[in-house]
């Protein structure tokens, strides 16, 4: 089986977060193409149980896709819905602040 560059990546990757949104981005990506491979499922939920506190927005996601997974793994609309989900709060935590946000004139 080969393995996508994006998960290769979040292999290699020293900074456990961005290792985190990887995995994560795998999942979801998987989910919205209507199937998740279990072993990256379970990879993904070791990685944030291991560097994620439990009230960290990325854990609560994971948590809700793991928990919602069964009951919408043979639902393809389903899985596609809970992808988007998962994707959404990845893409939400990745940004970053600009660095002129304390601008009144800009940002009000």
């Amino acid at each position: 089986m080969l393995v996508p560059i994006f998960l290769l990546v979040a292999l290699m990757t020293p900074d456990p977060i961005v290792a985190i949104h990887m995995q994560m981005f795998a999942v979801a990506m998987q989910a919205k193409s209507g199937e998740v491979d279990e072993a990256d499922l379970n990879a993904m939920n070791m990685k944030v149980a291991t560097e994620l506190e439990d009230d960290a927005e990325l854990s609560r996601a994971a948590r809700r896709f793991s928990e919602a997974y069964p009951m919408a793994r043979r639902d393809p609309r389903a899985l596609q819905i809970l992808g988007d989900d998962l994707l959404t709060i990845v893409q939400r935590h990745s940004r970053r602040d600009p660095p002129d946000i304390h601008r009144k004139d800009i940002y009000g």
